[in-house]
């Protein structure tokens, strides 16, 4: 067979219209020339010379296109019957000519096989230059050779009835009726043969309009025109909009079919008389032994080399297709153009994987971006790999492999409603699949490929090394394979390790979370001090804060992830410390969405897309969370984004109550992106233990449609493997089919003694998923999911806790003590089930025989000094807290808050929600901060208002209040701040009368002096901000001695 490209524009030569771009143009803008793919469409008399813009015509003998409504399908070729063509030849480089059309298969005579040839030749010449014929076994679908037509009456703008049997969903027939009609509303549906039919599909509008949808039918049919119809089905329909189905008690004979719609949608609008509308997108008679799914078409390719055509420049080909067999055949789309020579420079380009990474074979192939090409050109071939060894040659078009043709491919994954196209029809997975099998016995991957230089078409065969079936066996879970794998993944990350025990090459720290994760799934314990050099990398790089940069909640996220295993495992206090911070807090940041869900962005200050909010960030974080909660953190992040998360999963998406996408619900966007999303929120929800029916959906989405995986936004493959990773914790009988049957691309994508190299990705962005950092992350992130073998890791099904020591002397972190109503208390309260605490009170540090001291405990001292003391005796940092006489911001009350939030939150009470956000500016923690809700949604606002109820303390014996300090806010924006600008302050003893003590723009120094001592039980602030947000650390309150 031989191959051909094309290009686009059109130029009237000869009588002929020939698709037409200059390949000089091509060449200097390092463009791929498209492979053109069309339907064929027959010349009528005359029509050769002034043929309408964009057809391709062809002559044709005993051969006609098959009616489908107004529109022409596909073209049926009787035994003997031909289409002729001519084609110029004008290229610029050397180039060649390929040529395919797709074969749907005989029509009718039971098992009697077909043949058809391809053949090219000089215009007007006798000698043939190049010809392939292909013998036809499979049955085309009677749906597809079969004419039909349509009609009914009073069509609305042109939306005649013949556009429902057009093939096409995003076309529709719709009738309006006049308002006196009394007959039935119905449309007839025209065969061109009488056929035997079990049952009719009816495929509602899809536009936002109903108009004319059939709720109550009646379905008439007769043989010929000459019988009267009779009723063969009768019953109701849904109002959704998915296709209805109507089977017969029994399959009848059929030329005409009649639809009549006894009750349907009316357009009518209150106070007007109703129109009568009839409709449909699709209609679709169900043959007697219709194959529920379609044969995969076969393809006749030719090629006519650089060779022949440098020889042809300026002169014409002839194209000929004839059936020379005794039955008659069904032809698809022809695809066909000239393609240079040489090979372009290599590009990535989002959401069209032009290229395919056999790593395992050391291959690089390219494929064509129009997706009608079912070629993979050898684009590279690494020195020293098994491609090396064998006779590919750079620019081989390789059109099969293992003795199966190549399809056109699946390029851009998010087209495609089944996400199992990808998996089988795109050339790396295709290849994949042989080369998996030859390493399980006979260790040679044959290749049929045709050299674009002489047409000529040759096997090739690459040896590979490596291999043994038993090897195989389990594979990537299990097997000596498997083992060697997971050992060249670890090896990689002890490699890769830095001195500070970062590694440093993918941003948010993501690659920190890999490593850890990957050598605690090891429990190896040589990889002990590698680990305890990693967390002290993020304890010391990335501290807790209430603030956060653009993107910041990915950084926080990763860390969790990585700090939860780890804790876990250890129980190593300064973890615990850090999380219970971070997600104990973690509610003072996110937002209320434009449609009543809380939820967060990128970071902790606003909604992206439209206020609407995402997952993205959202489902990494609440993994690390749960892990948190189960170390015994008191989180109520799970309480606030639940509903949020839920309502992703149920949304009305393509997938809908089963997938979770990029921004989905309130973004409108990303289902296509379900696949690691899906599964990080899956194992949050196993390990907070929280939805089984959710768990349930999302492991049986992910089991049903892995082929999503490689749809992963911002990841590439790293994408693909988190949401195994989830999904080994959800599911993991679910996990391990979905591992066995991606187990062939995983071997492809290994090469032994480096681990997992690089792949196109399908759908990501680009500095996340390309280069050596993504390679890497391949690695790391693949070796984490193999850790299930060690049951080490909660990610991936694991329960074991304190099976590893944290390093010895590890001091603990110094409490952060803070007044409360009971007393004096800590921020971290999880602290205590890994640490006891001793204390001293007359200002020095304590030691290990100091006496114990907990919560609340009485002390009958104006100082407190307490310390974390761990298992084994280390006593940590101390801090010291003064007694107040019982008045502390700490131990104020908000009784009242206007931050912005709306009245309805799905899902949470909405007045304890912003008492809740407002006490984080009078908890004495300096690592909190309040936060308004986003200016995107709270309609405009302002102006913010707290109201404190300064309890505990009578009037005569509280504290009087001389100054307050505002501290600023840490930007998170370069040009935005959103620190307190402005302030008023209310006091009042009751809580009904109110005077102002203070009104103005706090000054450069950020404190206010109020005037006089304010000793009133109740204070109100008004706040303004510089920026859109409002967000307020606790302010520093000065109280007279």
């Amino acid at each position: 067979m031989r191959t051909t490209f094309q290009k686009n524009g059109l130029r009237a030569l000869g009588g002929s219209i020939v698709l037409f771009t200059s390949i000089a143009v091509m060449a200097e803008e390092v463009k791929w020339p498209p492979v053109k793919s069309a339907s064929i469409q027959l010349s009528k008399k005359g029509e050769a010379q002034k043929a309408a813009a964009g057809k391709e015509l062809w002559e044709a003998s005993q051969a006609h296109m098959v009616a489908k409504g107004s529109a022409q399908g596909l073209l049926l070729l009787e035994p003997g019957g031909k289409i002729t063509r001519e084609l110029p030849v004008d290229v610029a480089s050397e180039s060649y000519l390929w040529l395919s059309t797709e074969i749907r298969g005989v029509v009718g005579k039971g098992d009697k096989p077909g043949s058809v040839i391809l053949s090219v030749s000089e215009a007007g010449q006798r000698e043939v230059l190049t010809w392939r014929t292909e013998s036809v076994t499979q049955t085309a679908q009677k749906s597809e050779s079969i004419g039909i037509r349509a009609q009914a009456p009073y069509p609305h703008n042109r939306r005649v009835a013949d556009l429902a049997v057009d093939g096409n969903r995003g076309s529709e027939w719709v009738s309006v009726y006049p308002s006196d009609w009394q007959k039935e509303l119905a449309v007839e549906i025209e065969l061109d043969s009488a056929e035997m039919i079990g049952g009719l599909a009816y495929l509602p509008r899809q536009g936002s309009l109903s108009y004319g949808q059939i709720y109550s039918y009646e379905i008439q049919v007769r043989p010929s025109a000459n019988d009267p119809f009779v009723t063969v089905a009768k019953g109701d329909w849904d109002e959704t909009k998915k296709e209805k189905l109507a089977q017969f008690d029994k399959e009848v004979l059929a030329k005409t079919i009649r639809l009549v719609g006894h009750k349907t949608k009316s357009n009518a609008k209150p106070g007007q008389k109703a129109q009568i509308v009839l409709s449909a997108s699709e209609i679709r008679p169900l043959y007697a032994g219709e194959q529920k799914e379609k044969a995969k078409s076969q393809l006749l390719k030719s090629v006519l080399g650089a060779e022949d055509i440098s020889r042809l420049q300026g002169k014409k080909v002839s194209v000929e297709i004839q059936n020379v067999g005794s039955v008659p055949i069904l032809l698809g789309k022809l695809s066909h153009g000239l393609q240079p020579l040489d090979l372009p420079k290599r590009k990535y380009k989002p959401r069209h994987s032009q290229f395919i990474d056999l790593n395992a074979i050391g291959l690089v192939c390219r494929t064509c971006p129009a997706e009608q090409w079912p070629v993979s050109q050898v684009f590279s071939i690494t020195e020293g790999q098994p491609s090396s060894k064998s006779e590919l040659k750079l620019g081989d078009l390789i059109v099969g492999v293992g003795g199966e043709d190549l399809q056109a491919p699946v390029l851009n994954a998010t087209r495609y409603p089944l996400a199992e196209e990808w998996m089988k029809r795109h050339h790396e997975a295709v290849i994949a699949r042989h080369y998996f099998k030859a390493l399980q016995g006979g260790g040679v991957l044959s290749f049929e490929v045709i050299d674009p230089r002489s047409g000529q078409r040759t096997e090739k065969v690459v040896k590979l090394d490596h291999v043994s079936g038993s090897d195989y066996q389990g594979f990537p879970l299990a097997g000596a394979a498997a083992d060697q794998l997971y050992q060249d993944l670890i090896d990689r990350i002890v490699r890769d390790q830095k001195p500070d025990g970062s590694w440093g090459t993918m941003p948010a720290n993501s690659d920190e979370m890999y490593g850890i994760l990957a050598l605690l799934g090891t429990k190896d314990p040589q990889h002990r001090e590698r680990i305890y050099k990693a967390v002290d990398y993020l304890l010391k790089h990335e501290k807790p804060s209430a603030h956060s940069k653009y993107l910041g909640l990915w950084g926080t996220a990763f860390q969790t992830i990585a700090l939860g295993e780890y804790a876990l495992a250890t129980g190593d206090p300064r973890a615990v410390a850090w999380l219970d911070q971070i997600c104990t807090g973690i509610t003072q940041g996110g937002h209320v969405n434009k449609n009543y869900y809380f939820t967060y962005g990128h970071d902790l200050r606003v909604l992206p897309y439209g206020s609407g909010g995402l997952i993205a960030p959202l489902s990494h974080f609440v993994v690390g969370d749960a892990l948190a909660v189960r170390l015994g953190v008191k989180s109520r992040a799970w309480d606030y984004a639940g509903p949020y998360i839920k309502a992703a999963w149920a949304g009305k998406r393509p997938y809908g109550q089963q997938a979770i996408g990029y921004g989905a619900p309130s973004s409108g966007a990303g289902a296509d992106q379900a696949w690691c999303r899906s599964g990080l929120i899956g194992v949050a929800a196993t390990i907070y233990d929280v939805e089984p029916e959710m768990r349930k959906g999302i492991a049986g989405f992910m089991r049903n449609q892995y082929g999503f995986m490689r749809r992963s936004h911002g990841y590439g493959n790293i994408g693909c493997y988190l949401g195994l990773m989830g999904l080994a914790g959800t599911d993991k009988e679910a996990f391990e089919e979905v591992m066995e049957a991606i187990a062939p691309i995983i071997a492809m994508q290994w090469r032994r003694g480096q681990g997992l190299l690089h792949v196109e990705p399908q759908i990501t962005n680009v500095a996340c998923a390309t280069g050596k950092g993504s390679e890497d992350a391949y690695s790391y992130a693949m070796a984490v999911v193999l850790s299930i073998r060690n049951q080490g890791l909660h990610v991936t099904g694991g329960k074991e806790v304190n099976w590893m020591p944290y390093p010895k002397g590890t001091k603990p972190p110094a409490p952060q003590l803070i007044w409360k109503e009971g007393g004096v208390d800590v921020a971290s309260a999880s602290m205590f089930n890994f640490v006891t605490a001793v204390h001293t009170t007359d200002g020095t540090q304590p030691t290990a025989t100091s006496p114990e001291w907990k919560p609340g405990m009485l002390v009958e001292s104006e100082t407190l000094t307490v310390a974390y003391k761990t298992k084994e005796g280390v006593v940590g940092n101390a801090s010291t807290i003064t007694s107040d006489a019982g008045d502390s911001p700490a131990r104020w009350k908000v009784v009242e808050a206007d931050l912005g939030f709306p009245k309805e939150i799905v899902g949470l009470d909405s007045d304890a929600f912003s008492l809740e956000r407002a006490q984080y500016a009078f908890d004495g923690n300096p690592t909190t901060a309040m936060r308004s809700n986003t200016s995107n949604t709270n309609k405009g606002q302002k102006l913010w208002t707290v109201t404190v109820d300064r309890r505990g303390a009578a009037a005569g014996k509280r504290s009087g209040i001389l100054s307050i300090t505002f501290p600023r806010a840490q930007k998170e924006r370069k040009t935005v701040d959103d620190s307190v600008k402005h302030v008023w302050i209310e006091t009042s003893q009751n809580g009904t009368t109110w005077t102002t003590v203070f009104r103005g723009e706090v000054p450069e120094d950020r404190k206010i002096v109020p005037g006089g001592q304010l000793k009133s039980r109740y204070m109100r602030f008004h706040l303004s901000s510089y920026g859109g947000n409002l967000i307020m650390p606790d302010p520093v309150f000065k109280f007279a001695k």
